[in-house]
């Protein structure tokens, strides 16, 4: 019976943690798209000329 309840917990404690897995992928994919995004708002807006092209006075 304490088996049971052991693996219990760590199957809990595995699920939490892979749970925080994805809820840290999920926000890097969603960083990922703004900066896309925006990368592509600017191109768009400074006619073709990239971020890395401007260079700092």
């Amino acid at each position: 019976m304490m088996d049971l309840r052991n693996n219990i917990k760590i199957f809990g404690a595995f699920k939490k943690f892979v749970d925080s897995l994805y809820a840290i992928i999920t926000a890097v994919r969603i960083a990922a798209v703004i900066i896309l995004v925006l990368q592509a708002i600017f191109l768009i807006t400074e006619s073709g000329k990239s971020i890395s092209d401007f260079k700092l006075k």
